[in-house]
């Protein structure tokens, strides 16, 4: 008897797996489906909509970017479109000579101050494109008077500028924006040495 129920076993076995694997597929398939609809909800109702106050904040950072505004009118300081920043800037690097004169060396026996380095860095490494020296606005903030002094970020925050914060800026400048002034800067982070960054920042506190 029991070989002759051995066949119909089989076969009801089979069947069964049979089922299972199917109904494995359509839970599968179901799920694949839902998970396909939920992504493309998400997408068109969630990820590509934008509230009011995200555009009224786009807006607001496209027009500082493009635009033109005071910044101290008395100190005749006006924040330029970034796009104005860069061919001001490039135009700079074309008046340049292709070669920069080697700096004076210094008297034997006698070792340049660190400031004068930094001078000779600030003159070198293209950073008076950009920054001047005598108070004049520039297309970034001037060396004198700079140490010390509180400034204003972009974010409306304030930062007291310390030795800390000019590393910062100068290995990489768009940690903290100064406000009124485009990001233009490139990092310095790998093309100055810290006895480099060093002699700049005795530069900067040089100029009261």
């Amino acid at each position: 008897m029991a070989e002759r129920d051995a066949p119909p076993n089989l076969l009801i076995m089979g069947s069964v797996v049979a089922a299972v694997v199917g109904v494995t597929g359509i839970v599968i398939s179901v799920q694949q489906f839902f998970s396909y609809n939920v992504q493309q909800e998400l997408s068109t109702k969630v990820y590509q909509y934008e509230s009011p106050e995200l555009k009224q904040l786009r807006a607001q950072e496209e027009a500082k970017l493009n635009g033109y505004q005071w910044v101290d009118k008395e100190k005749g300081v006006v924040r330029i479109p970034l796009q104005r920043a860069m061919e001001l800037t490039l135009a700079e690097w074309k008046t340049r000579p292709t070669t920069v004169a080697a700096a004076p060396a210094p008297e034997p026996g006698k070792k340049l101050a660190p400031e004068e380095v930094g001078k000779q860095i600030w003159s070198t490494k293209a950073c008076n494109a950009c920054h001047t020296l005598d108070g004049a606005p520039g297309v970034a903030p001037t060396f004198k008077g700079l140490f010390g002094k509180e400034e204003e970020l972009a974010d409306g925050t304030k930062v007291k500028v310390d030795e800390a914060y000019i590393k910062e800026s100068i290995l990489n400048p768009t940690a903290k924006l100064v406000k009124g002034f485009a990001p233009v800067m490139p990092p310095m982070a790998g093309q100055l040495k810290d006895e480099e960054v060093d002699a700049v920042i005795a530069l900067i506190k040089s100029l009261k």
